[in-house]
């Protein structure tokens, strides 16, 4: 009796460590380290930048160690165009992209550099057609092409044109001055049609440019002004919110195929949790530092609706040069979202 009550005993602790061991075997998960590359400043009043450090604690929390973020902030790992570049051939996972960075791959994407294609009064439906409608799906499209698949759609506000030393009342005046623009064809073909000497310059140079006087004003939006240092250089602002800006966060497409379907969720859920934040972190940031500009006795000039017009009619010449270019479906996309 005794010895058939320990057979048994030892053929249940067998099983019971069998299945002890298979089932830390199953449990064994692999892991995933995703590098995020970026050109923004890793400063804690850039809203993209805080966007993606939200977007990292998301990911890490709910994947429970499975994935692991490191961005790679200030161009840290080069320049706009090998961001590109290493995102798209996937020699890093995650980057994030400017629409004027995007467009040299698909040029769809100079659509968003037409002046005034967007304005600040139809922002929701422009979003509501980005995040779930007929826009959005038109770019999913067009960057799985690209080998990209995107997870975030960030806001970076609408470009004013800033000077130092100059008078900025009209685009007359900014034929006075050598302007920032960037690298956009659409840019280089704007400011030459007005009779505008203008410079390709890095939006994380323009501030060096404009205290050595290799420039003497910028195209920018207010986010990109938040340095403090700004406040000493410029004189006078121009709010013409001609051109819209955004960043598109990007995952190489080979690498998110690879990921198990949990674990893509995870990237998408936490991308969509972060995208509401980080647009009204960016039209917070907008007017924090256009205060600051005001107290610093900064002229800001203001479009009345008479300028407005005559800046829209004298912008529409570059439209018909690009009309051949952009497809016809992307521009209809964007106008149905402005009404």
């Amino acid at each position: 009796m005794n010895h058939f009550f320990s057979k048994t005993f030892c053929i249940i602790t067998l099983l019971l460590l069998s299945t002890s061991l298979l089932t830390a075997c199953g449990t064994e998960k692999k892991t995933y380290t995703l590098n995020l590359a970026h050109s923004n400043s890793d400063s804690q009043s850039d809203p993209v930048h805080i966007a993606y450090e939200q977007f990292k604690a998301i990911v890490e929390e709910k994947s429970q160690g499975e994935m692991t973020i490191n961005i790679l902030p200030n161009a840290e790992y080069g320049t706009e165009q090998a961001i590109l570049d290493a995102g798209q051939e996937g020699a890093i996972e995650l980057i994030s992209a400017s629409t004027f960075d995007i467009a040299k791959l698909n040029l769809d994407f100079l659509a968003f550099a037409l002046p005034y294609i967007t304005q600040p009064e139809f922002q929701r439906n422009f979003y509501a057609s980005l995040d779930n409608g007929k826009l959005g799906k038109y770019l999913e499209n067009a960057l799985q092409n690209l080998n990209f698949v995107p997870l975030m759609f960030t806001e970076e506000g609408y470009y004013n044109f800033v000077a130092k030393d100059h008078s900025l009342k009209s685009i007359n005046d900014l034929k006075s001055t050598t302007l920032r623009i960037n690298n956009s064809s659409i840019e280089e073909d704007l400011t030459a049609s007005l009779g505008i000497k203008s410079k390709i310059i890095a939006v994380k140079d323009s501030l060096k440019a404009l205290e050595t006087g290799e420039v003497s004003a910028l195209s920018l939006t207010y986010t990109h002004l938040k340095d403090p240092l700004y406040l000493s250089e410029i004189t006078e602002i121009f709010n013409t919110e001609h051109t819209y800006s955004m960043q598109i966060l990007l995952i190489n497409k080979n690498f998110f195929a690879q990921l198990p379907a949990h674990l893509q969720a995870i990237l998408k859920n936490a991308a969509k949790e972060v995208t509401t934040t980080q647009r009204l972190l960016a039209v917070q940031s907008e007017e924090d530092i256009k205060e600051q500009f005001l107290e610093n006795e900064i002229t800001i000039n203001e479009l009345t609706p008479k300028t407005r017009l005559a800046i829209i009619e004298s912008m529409k010449p570059i439209w018909a040069t690009f009309s051949t270019q952009i497809s016809p479906e992307i521009i209809n996309l964007i106008q149905e979202t402005q009404k």
